[in-house]
């Protein structure tokens, strides 16, 4: 069954245990490949995790395509794409993602292609009410779904969607699971973005400090996840875990915030007390 689905999707593919966000992945170029990489990921289960095993593995095209995400509301049969998030991933095999960008004028808001996928995914769940994350590639075809998430996404993207449109998406959320008509009325216009840095090497972290205080107005929040003493695998192994920091930024349209995006990355510093070779695990 995994290696038909991937000779349907076309390779290269992504074949990621079903465990949520960071499970683990697997890069394949050809069918010959697809048997033992089914192989390896369920060899990667915990022993005494059975319910991972059962969880199955998602196929997904690996190609090279941009990536963005509708966030979706319905209420009462009535269908709205109140944002879109385009995504930036990291290189395979992990492919981990590494920006997202809200942009509350994005002309995705107002395709109709767009808009008759989405109303399509909807129907074909048979959904009436409900917060959806569609995830979708563009590709030569045309846009092409990837991933329906019910529920509210990760990776901070409610907030990209309140700081670029002002909607809220977890009072959206609580709003439709209560009854109540959701507010979805844009009150700002603007961008917003978040990055996600990973290190090029792996091994233990002996330091990992930021150069100075910023003094951009659009950089919101500047956060360091890793402590000295852990351990990171590098791109393109990485993974949520072995994130080293993040920063969101604001600005009133895309290129403002992809200026701020990379001027903040160049204040990172990072040092290993000793580094790990990942080379024969791609």
């Amino acid at each position: 069954m995994a290696a038909h689905q991937s000779d349907k999707l076309g390779y290269p593919v992504t074949l990621r245990r079903r465990t949520g966000a960071g499970s683990p992945s697997v890069h394949v170029h050809s069918r010959s490949e697809v048997y033992a990489a089914f192989d390896r990921l369920h060899s990667q289960s915990p022993v005494d995790s059975p319910q991972a095993v059962r969880a199955g593995v998602f196929i997904e095209s690996d190609a090279e395509e941009s990536r963005f995400s509708a966030e979706t509301v319905v209420h009462n049969d009535d269908i709205q794409i109140v944002a879109v998030t385009h995504t930036l991933l990291g290189p395979a095999p992990a492919r981990p993602a590494v920006r997202h960008m809200v942009h509350a004028h994005d002309p995705l808001l107002h395709n109709p292609v767009l808009r008759r996928i989405i109303e399509r995914v909807v129907h074909a769940l048979r959904l009436r009410c409900g917060l959806l994350h569609i995830t979708m590639q563009l590709t030569p075809r045309g846009p092409r779904v990837t991933e329906v998430l019910p529920h509210l996404p990760g990776d901070l993207i409610p907030l990209l969607v309140k700081r670029a449109t002002g909607i809220d998406l977890p009072q959206v959320a609580a709003d439709v699971a209560t009854g109540v008509t959701p507010t979805l009325t844009p009150t700002a216009q603007r961008a917003a973005a978040v990055h996600f840095a990973y290190s090029d090497c792996g091994g233990r972290i002996e330091r990992l400090h930021v150069l100075h205080t910023t003094n951009d107005p659009l950089v919101e929040r500047f956060v360091l996840t890793q402590q000295s003493g852990a351990q990171v695998r590098p791109l393109p192994l990485a993974g949520v875990g072995d994130r080293l920091a993040h920063w969101v930024v604001l600005g009133p349209h895309k290129t403002s915030c992809l200026t701020s995006l990379q001027q903040a990355a160049q204040r990172v510093r990072i040092t290993f007390s000793d580094r790990v070779d990942h080379s024969r695990s791609v």
